[in-house]
């Protein structure tokens, strides 16, 4: 990458994109170089978009993101990953961005029993260390929705 090339640009911040999107104009003027090419799902159905890697800077933060690289979106759209790798999120009140911690999770591969915690905690890595009702600790897969409240046994339900 050019640290040299910078251009200053309005984004839209879309908390429904995973990666961010640069117009192929603006990639072009940056010197990105596409490295694969992806199939992702939009309003519009399935397209495939070409991905490539940015630094990118947000209120004098600065991160290297993959981006996708469009010839149908013609504005810069900040994606999710780059918002939460920047340590970023949307008050939804506002609409404003304000500091977001950043998470790590670290797994000892001393504990006898630390790839079921990988299992049972990794679905919540947004913040609680609880496994979610009605998740059974050692299945591959999680429930779909969360359980109604009603049909638990009493000792597990929120009050």
């Amino acid at each position: 990458m050019d640290k040299s090339k910078c251009i200053d640009v309005d984004a839209l911040v879309d908390t429904g994109a995973t990666l961010s999107v640069l117009p192929r104009r603006i990639a072009e003027k940056l010197g990105i170089t596409i490295i694969r090419t992806d199939k992702v799902k939009t309003g519009a159905g399935m397209i495939n978009i070409d991905r490539g890697v940015a630094r990118i800077f947000i209120e004098n933060m600065e991160t290297i993101a993959e981006v996708w690289v469009s010839d149908i979106i013609d504005r810069v759209i900040i994606g999710t990953i780059t918002l939460e790798s920047l340590g970023l999120k949307v008050d939804p009140r506002t609409g404003k961005l304000e500091p977001a911690p950043l998470l790590l999770y670290f797994i000892n591969p001393r504990e006898k029993d630390c790839m079921n915690n990988v299992k049972r905690y990794s679905h919540k890595f947004r913040g609680m260390l609880e496994p979610r009702p009605g998740f059974e600790p050692g299945t591959s897969s999680l429930p779909r929705r969360r359980p109604n409240p009603a049909r638990l046994p009493r000792h597990q339900r929120d009050f």
